[in-house]
């Protein structure tokens, strides 16, 4: 018989083995796990491999923290997760923001700065700087992992939705007015971790194209695709237009 995940978890946290997880993101776990939160893409991931998931996480919070400047506990922090709130969406959500920062990171930004969510003040999820410029970032992410072949049509209309039907447009405005030189970034992270297919750069690129067709039309404007897959020996992680140079 399998043994209970709580009984495993426990003595791996307190082994201080993955010293790069906070301990709010400890409890976090225990609490999906008490409490039988079946549905939270978390759960299911500790429960198909405990010890590879916690390696990955403790990975992806040390090189944030690494990339900020910041203790993994106020990564976690400012991602805005509530500690009751065990909704698939909202850890997807906060472990997309983690991600976002080591994929500016990549891509050659400096002062990588995750913002403070502040009460009746909805601003961008983060800041950075590129080639002399500052960029106003929102990270937005796919609901489910895409264990089925979506067609682009739809992650462009999943990504039109998100942009549209929310404030996020007019946070990252609000943001960007209070930056020098100021440019506007949207990160959208696509979770593909479990799919056995991905598009291509080059189709990626062309999504991106299709949703700042659709919404800005600007050069100080971009849209950014994240999954972390390879093809042709090269990430897919695109951005559309160009960085400035």
């Amino acid at each position: 018989m399998k043994p209970n995940l709580i009984d495993i978890i426990i003595p791996l946290f307190e082994s201080k083995k993955y010293n790069s997880l906070p301990d709010s993101f400890n409890k976090y776990c225990e609490k999906i796990i008490s409490k039988l939160q079946l549905e939270n893409p978390l759960y299911i991931a500790l429960n198909d491999d405990v010890v590879g998931t916690l390696q990955a996480i403790n990975r992806m919070f040390h090189r944030a923290s690494t990339i900020t400047g910041l203790d993994p506990y106020e990564v976690f922090m400012r991602t805005d997760i509530g500690e009751n709130d065990f909704s698939p969406e909202r850890i997807e959500s906060s472990f997309a923001e983690i991600r976002a920062i080591i994929h500016l990171d990549y891509e050659g930004f400096n002062n990588i700065t995750p913002l403070i969510s502040k009460r009746k003040i909805q601003e961008a999820d983060i800041i950075g700087e590129k080639n002399e410029f500052n960029f106003a970032i929102e990270v937005v992410v796919s609901p489910q992992n895409a264990k089925n072949k979506s067609s682009s049509d739809k992650i462009i209309r999943w990504i039109l939705g998100k942009l549209k039907n929310d404030v996020k447009v007019n946070q990252l405005r609000k943001t960007a007015e209070k930056l020098i030189k100021p440019r506007l970034l949207i990160v959208c992270v696509i979770n593909t971790v479990s799919a056995k297919w991905h598009y291509t750069y080059e189709e990626y690129i062309l999504m991106c194209k299709t949703v700042w067709d659709n919404l800005e039309k600007n050069e100080n404007f971009h849209v950014s695709i994240v999954t972390g897959d390879e093809s042709n020996n090269k990430l897919d992680d695109c951005v559309y237009p160009e960085w400035p140079r």
